[in-house]
């Protein structure tokens, strides 16, 4: 059996460092395939072209900074490969995931696939929290329900209650760009990435084109397929991604219409206890105390972690997350306005 030519495209910007160590991890990979690695350096102005160039993998240089959609564009239009893997410069793919990735392709009707994204690192509470959340993490197959508002709500207050279901191999609605396989003709077919998306929701946008094209089953789940990320342990570059992933959905939701927006009823909750505490003239010091732990009361999976694990870490959880659910619709009303402006 003749095993198709891939290109891996890793998309850079001012990460040299750990550029390095992900090129490092590609250089280990076990696969049949004739392997083709790609380095779009979207306008650093630190060491990348020299740690691509000692790696020996092929280096195209966009500047000034146009963003991750840009950088995308420009990798399929180098591909001279059937098949394009995509992963970024904080992530450490296994020895065996392009083969994995590959595997999947080997049916016709796939024309996208994608695998698991885990931390790295689990040395600080912020990666010991995206190791139960993951918030780069393929886009589960319940999101294919065409269930309206009530069953988008639905699915989100479950988000409160119950903590993440592993998704299991079969169809997804969107891979993620962190980890993930394109076929290069149905790519092409459905007009590429949005060079618009500067950071985030461009890997969900090309799923989405590629689902209505070509069905429901055409994506699907590679569990073996995995990468480690390296992710920045700060609060601040959390709320920076998931406000980036917001404005992503932002433009999505109105470029093509389908689904519902991403808006989460934890942050309006905390926000009316909040509010009332502010606002009441009596009993204001219980009322104070109930709007700080507001969250806790809103995210009651974290409380019930804590006690059936054990581990009180787990109530700071509830902290982040309603940070983070603000952050994404804070994110996804700018980037609706962005983008309407646009148009106009």
């Amino acid at each position: 059996m003749n095993t198709p030519a891939v290109t891996v495209a890793v998309c850079t910007h001012n990460r040299a460092g750990k550029l390095e160590r992900c090129l490092a991890a590609l250089a280990l990979q076990k696969t049949s395939s004739s392997l083709t690695v790609l380095v779009i350096d979207d306008g650093s102005t630190d060491d990348t072209r020299a740690v691509a160039e000692a790696a020996g993998v092929t280096y195209l240089r966009q500047e000034p900074q146009q963003g991750l959609g840009a950088a995308r564009v420009r990798a399929l239009a180098a591909t001279e490969s059937p098949l394009l893997i995509l992963t970024d410069d904080d992530c450490l793919p296994d020895p065996d995931w392009v083969e994995r990735l590959v595997v999947a392709m080997e049916d016709p009707a796939v024309v996208a696939a994608g695998g698991a994204v885990t931390p790295a690192e689990t040395d600080h509470v912020l990666l010991r929290y995206y190791a139960v959340t993951n918030p780069v993490s393929a886009l589960p197959p319940s999101l294919l329900v065409g269930g309206g508002a009530l069953y988008r709500l639905r699915l989100q207050l479950e988000n409160h209650v119950r903590l993440p279901r592993p998704l299991r191999p079969g169809p997804l609605y969107a891979a993620v760009g962190a980890n993930m396989i394109l076929r290069v003709d149905a790519l092409r077919a459905v007009g590429g990435f949005d060079a618009a998306m500067t950071f985030g929701g461009e890997d969900e946008d090309v799923c989405v084109r590629l689902r209505e094209r070509f069905g429901d089953d055409s994506i699907v789940y590679v569990e073996d397929a995995h990468v480690g990320h390296d992710y920045d342990p700060s609060l601040r570059d959390a709320l920076r991604r998931k406000r980036a992933y917001g404005a992503g959905a932002g433009r999505n939701f109105v470029n093509n219409r389908s689904g519902l927006p991403p808006l989460f009823p934890g942050p309006i909750a905390v926000a009316a206890v909040a509010g009332t505490a502010l606002l009441a003239r009596r009993h204001r010091p219980s009322l104070l105390l109930a709007a700080l732990s507001a969250p806790l009361a809103v995210y009651p999976r974290w409380s019930m972690r804590a006690l059936r694990e054990r581990d009180p870490e787990s109530l700071a959880y509830a902290y982040i997350q309603f940070g983070e659910e603000a952050a994404t619709t804070g994110g996804f009303f700018a980037g609706v306005l962005r983008t309407v402006r646009g148009k106009r």
